[in-house]
């Protein structure tokens, strides 16, 4: 997401929207498991894929935030890839998006 000589008002936005969309898959995983207990959510494989993304979004907020470290390195790289990953999850479900995906696939050498 950041690159060199970017402005230090656009990198504290991606950083402000990064945090809302984690937010946002927090509630995400806490109504699902109040709704299908936590035995019931995890039943899932897609669920326990996003719960250790959640976990590993979490941590690298506590890590930034409360220890006031910085995110650098291949571990954070990973962490931050795992992300992405969750747009797998759309694409399985959306025959439009498999179609999109494939070819995508195809035209990337």
């Amino acid at each position: 997401l950041y690159y060199a000589g970017m402005p230090a008002d656009e990198k504290k936005w991606l950083e402000s929207l990064a945090l809302m969309i984690s937010g946002v898959f927090l509630v995400e995983c806490a109504l699902k498991m109040l709704a299908h207990t936590p035995k019931g959510y995890f039943k899932s494989r897609w669920n326990q894929f996003d719960f250790a993304v959640l976990l590993g979004t979490v941590g690298g907020v506590v890590w930034a935030e409360v220890l006031g470290l910085t995110a650098n390195g291949a571990a954070a790289s990973i962490l931050r890839s795992l992300r992405v990953l969750r747009l797998l999850r759309l694409v399985n479900t959306a025959s439009s998006l498999q179609v999109l995906m494939k070819t995508f696939l195809v035209a990337v050498p």
